[in-house]
C-alpha cells in the first residue's frame, strides 16, 4: 500500500495556508498534542478572561503561519449557523437572570451561549490551522508515533496508520460530492423548503455509487502502485523536542485534573 501527499493540498484536500515556516517543519507530534491541548484548554475555561487568553495563544500560532485573516474568517462563516443556534438555545432555554423584563430571553443564557460559541471558534480555528500547516503523510507519521507505545501491548499501531492514511485519502471524494450535491440542489431544486430536501434525497442514490466507484478505481490504482510498507516512522525527538514534548504532556494532565475537580 502506499500513502500519497497531494501536492499543495492537506487532508482535506484544501491549500496548505503555509508552505514554510515553524510551524509547518513542527514535528507532528507535537502539533497533534499543541492545538488539541488548546482546545482542551477552552472547553475548561470558566471565564472570558481565560477563553481569550486560549483564544490570543492560538492567534499568535495563526499570525505566526504567515496565513491571511479572510482564511480565519472563510473557516468560522462554515459553521456560523451551528454558531448562531448554540447561542439561541442558550438566550432562549436557559434559567437565571433575564433580558429587558422579559421571561424567555435570559441573560446568563446569552453569556453562556457566547462562551460556547467561542469555545467552538477556537476548536475551528485549531482545527483548520493543525490541517493547514500539516500534510496528510506527516498527520499520519504523528498519530503513529504517539500511538506507538501500544505495540508494548501487541496493538497494530501500524496497520491503524495505514487505514488512517486511506480514510484521509478519501475525505477529499466525499468533500468533492457534498459540492456536487449543494450545486445539483442550488440549480435543479427550486420553491421551499420542502421541495429542496426532496431534491437532496434524490441526490443521495446516485452520490452513495459514485462515491463507490471513486473506492474503487482507489482500490485498483494502490493494487497497481507498489506493494512496498509505507514509512510511517519519525526521527527520535532531540532534547529540546523532549522537553517541549514533557510540557504537552503536563498541560494535558493539567486540563484532565482540572476537569476532574
Amino acid at each position: 500500500m502506499r500513502l500519497e501527499r497531494w501536492s499543495g493540498e492537506t487532508m482535506i484536500g484544501q491549500p496548505f495556508i503555509a508552505e514554510s515556516g515553524w510551524l509547518v517543519e513542527l514535528d507532528p507530534r507535537l502539533k497533534l498534542l499543541l492545538f488539541p491541548l488548546l482546545v482542551a484548554a477552552a472547553f475548561a475555561c470558566h471565564t472570558f478572561a481565560a477563553l481569550c487568553a486560549v483564544l490570543f495563544v492560538l492567534g499568535l500560532f495563526w499570525m505566526s503561519s504567515g496565513c491571511h485573516w479572510k482564511e480565519v474568517a472563510r473557516s468560522i462563516l462554515k459553521f456560523r449557523w451551528l454558531l448562531l443556534v448554540t447561542v439561541l438555545f442558550h438566550l432562549l432555554l436557559s434559567p437565571g437572570r433575564t433580558l429587558f423584563g422579559t421571561t424567555w430571553l435570559s441573560l446568563d443564557g446569552l453569556q453562556s451561549g457566547l462562551m460556547t460559541a467561542l469555545k467552538i471558534v477556537v476548536a475551528i480555528i485549531a482545527a483548520r490551522l493543525l490541517t493547514g500547516v500539516t500534510s496528510n503523510q506527516m498527520l499520519v507519521k504523528g498519530l503513529v508515533g504517539l500511538m506507538r507505545p501500544l505495540q508494548f501491548f501487541g496493538a497494530p499501531v501500524h496497520r491503524w496508520g495505514e487505514l488512517v492514511g486511506l480514510v484521509f485519502q478519501f475525505v477529499p471524494h466525499l468533500r468533492d460530492e457534498g459540492e456536487r450535491i449543494r450545486r445539483e440542489v442550488k440549480r435543479n431544486c427550486g420553491g421551499g423548503m420542502t421541495a429542496r430536501l426532496q431534491c437532496l434525497v434524490a441526490q443521495l442514490d446516485p452520490a452513495i455509487h459514485a462515491l463507490a466507484d471513486r473506492a474503487d478505481r482507489h482500490a485498483v490504482d494502490l493494487a497497481k502502485s507498489s506493494r512496498e510498507e509505507p514509512d510511517l516512522t519519525l526521527p527520535e525527538f532531540d532534547a529540546t523536542g523532549r522537553l517541549v514534548l514533557v510540557m504537552l504532556l503536563l498541560g494535558w494532565i493539567s486540563i484532565v485534573l482540572v476537569g476532574a475537580l
